[in-house]
């Protein structure tokens, strides 16, 4: 409920995201994509987020059992295919 929210000021809020309860709680922060910079209220979100926003290499998972590796954007997944697989061109 958003009575039971609890109200922070902005450099507290900063700090709640990054270092959660800090002692006083379990929680340890909110998830960060390390691409983006930005941070998501759960796993799950994050999850969401690298599958909808960022690329996979379908070789790798595939053939090599390799999953949640992701790249940030197609330039970067087209320097790991270039690295890691043989490209036709």
């Amino acid at each position: 409920f958003v009575q039971e929210q609890q109200l922070f000021k902005r450099n507290e809020l900063k700090l709640h995201e990054k270092s959660g309860d800090q002692g006083h709680g379990p929680f340890k922060g909110h998830p960060l994509c390390e691409f983006c910079g930005e941070r998501f209220y759960d796993d799950n979100a994050l999850w969401s987020h690298l599958r909808k926003q960022h690329f996979t290499c379908h070789i790798c998972e595939k053939f090599h059992s390799v999953q949640n590796e992701f790249y940030s954007d197609y330039d970067d997944l087209e320097a790991h295919f270039r690295s890691e697989h043989h490209v036709c061109e």
